[in-house]
């Protein structure tokens, strides 16, 4: 783990809280110096100074750690986005789904259409095979 990274996030994390470093020092249990030691890079981090930050200042020990908030927050929030998007994309498959049906509508209204027109076609070529058999009677 980057040590800078993690002093950085702690400076982030007492900004954050609206802190000074002498008020975060007496928060943990460290003397001033220590905590600017510490904040600095020139103290050793231990894993129990960032579970007593993390506790004290109630942030996840992930926000000390790698600079973002605990990770169910950070699932929560990946949830209530894929939510969105989950509706954004019923919401264009109802559409779709309505656009095809008129679609489907108007196609089967023209082959009905076409049905009558095949229909008119066949009763015609009838009358003209009847008028012609008629007219070959007559020779």
């Amino acid at each position: 783990m980057n040590t800078c990274l993690i002093c950085q996030n702690i400076v982030n994390a007492r900004i954050s809280l609206n802190m000074t470093q002498v008020q975060m020092a007496d928060l943990i249990g460290v003397s001033r110096q220590a905590y600017i030691k510490l904040e600095n890079g020139k103290t050793a981090i231990i894993n129990k100074q960032i579970v007593r930050m993390a506790q004290k200042c109630g942030l996840a020990e992930e926000r000390i750690l790698f600079g973002f908030l605990d990770f169910s927050d950070t699932l929560e929030a990946l949830n209530e986005e894929n939510e969105k998007i989950i509706s954004e994309m019923k919401n264009k498959l109802d559409s779709l789904l309505r656009l095809v049906y008129s679609e489907r509508r108007q196609i089967m209204a023209q082959n009905q259409l076409i049905d009558k027109q095949r229909y008119r076609i066949d009763q015609l070529i009838n009358e003209r095979n009847s008028l012609m058999n008629k007219l070959g009677e007559r020779d």
